[in-house]
C-alpha cells in the first residue's frame, strides 16, 4: 500500500490504480493476506476515487469496508475488538465512507 500512496501524492492516481489491482491479483490469487488485505483494499479505493472512476472506488470501499467487519466481527473480546477497529487504516476507511456518502445523499454503504 505504501507504494500505491506514494503514486496517489505525486498525482499518479492511474498508476496507483495499476499498482492496486495487482496487488489484489495477488490478494486473489493467494485467497487472502491477511493483514495486508485490508489496506490495500483501501489504497485501491483511493485510487479510483482519485482517477475519477467513482462507481470503482465505491465497490472497492464496500470491499474495504466488508473486509474490516469481517475481521472485527471474529475478535471476541470487546476491547480488542474496539483497539482493532481504531487502527489507522481503520479509521481511514470509515472517514472515506462518510466523505462518499457525504457525496451522494442517496448511497449507502455495507453495515458491519
Amino acid at each position: 500500500p505504501l507504494h500505491i500512496e506514494f503514486l496517489l501524492k505525486t498525482g499518479d492516481s492511474s498508476g496507483a490504480r495499476l499498482a492496486a489491482e495487482a496487488a489484489l491479483r495477488m490478494i486473489d490469487e493467494q485467497g487472502g493476506l491477511g493483514t495486508c488485505e485490508v489496506p490495500v483494499r483501501l489504497a485501491m479505493a483511493r485510487a479510483c476515487l482519485a482517477g475519477g472512476d467513482v462507481a470503482a472506488g465505491r465497490r472497492a470501499l464496500d470491499e474495504a469496508l466488508a473486509q474490516m467487519h469481517l475481521r472485527a466481527n471474529h475478535i471476541l473480546d470487546p476491547a480488542l475488538r474496539e483497539s482493532y477497529l481504531n487502527l489507522r487504516t481503520n479509521q481511514q476507511i470509515r472517514v472515506l465512507a462518510r466523505e462518499v456518502l457525504a457525496s451522494d445523499p442517496q448511497a449507502s454503504l455495507p453495515s458491519p
